[in-house]
């Protein structure tokens, strides 16, 4: 699956509420999603504005506007193409390993790096770090729930829905699955944030494998009559 690909399944999934004109149907809607994701991964949501978009782009504001209503609506749409492509990428390669521990290792390492099905590289270097920077924002923002009902979170949703059913797989006793696997991937998230921003908050550094380790270490332990652990 390539990037148009990608897209396409976000148009399906949120059908309408992703975007006002689809921003893959021309060269400056492409140029809109490039700018904007860098600008984002760059800046932040907060200091993001179409106005500060268009300059970049070198088009007028109100064609911004054509594409998307606000830029609550272009994130949402950005995070959506970063998760479906991680969904798609999870999906992909552990179909073949039978041993859950093996599949949650390797959902682990996907969640440290950007995933190249999300688009060209540098494209999909900013979707990761947009990601890591404002996914918490989202899914704890005052607009969650109407975001929700609209079916914008669904990529995150069917993400941690994977990690819940593999940690049912490798734990059917364990009783918050689903709790455990939006800690898990949210902590991906978080610690990568605490890294660029707060690092005395953390003991992950830069490498990949950092992190990794720490995500492994949130597996909840088997309970048993020996306590035997994974």
């Amino acid at each position: 699956m390539d990037s148009s690909d990608i897209h396409t399944e976000v148009g399906r999934l949120l059908n309408g509420p992703a975007y006002l004109k689809d921003p893959d149907s021309s060269e400056t809607g492409r140029d809109i999603l490039l700018f904007g994701a860098e600008m984002m991964a760059c800046g932040g949501i907060e200091s993001f504005t179409f106005r500060k978009l268009a300059s970049r782009a070198g088009i007028t504001e109100a064609t911004v506007y054509r594409y998307f209503s606000n830029k609550h609506q272009l994130l949402l749409y950005l995070l959506n193409r970063y998760w479906n492509a991680l969904e798609y990428k999870a999906m992909q390669e552990t179909v073949h390993i039978n041993e859950p521990l093996e599949r949650l290792q390797r959902l682990a390492e996907l969640l440290t790096g950007p995933v190249a099905q999300a688009g060209k590289d540098e494209f999909a270097g900013h979707l990761y770090a947009i990601a890591m920077s404002e996914s918490v924002k989202v899914h704890l923002g005052t607009e969650t729930g109407s975001d929700w009902q609209k079916g914008m979170l669904n990529g995150y949703a069917r993400i941690t829905g994977l990690v819940a059913e593999t940690l049912r797989t490798a734990n059917p006793d364990y009783p918050y699955p689903r709790a455990w696997a939006a800690t898990f991937v949210d902590s991906a998230m978080q610690q990568q944030f605490l890294l660029r921003h707060l690092p005395e908050l953390t003991e992950v550094q830069s490498a990949p494998t950092s992190l990794t380790r720490f995500l492994l270490s949130l597996i909840p332990q088997q309970e048993s009559k020996e306590h035997a652990s994974f």
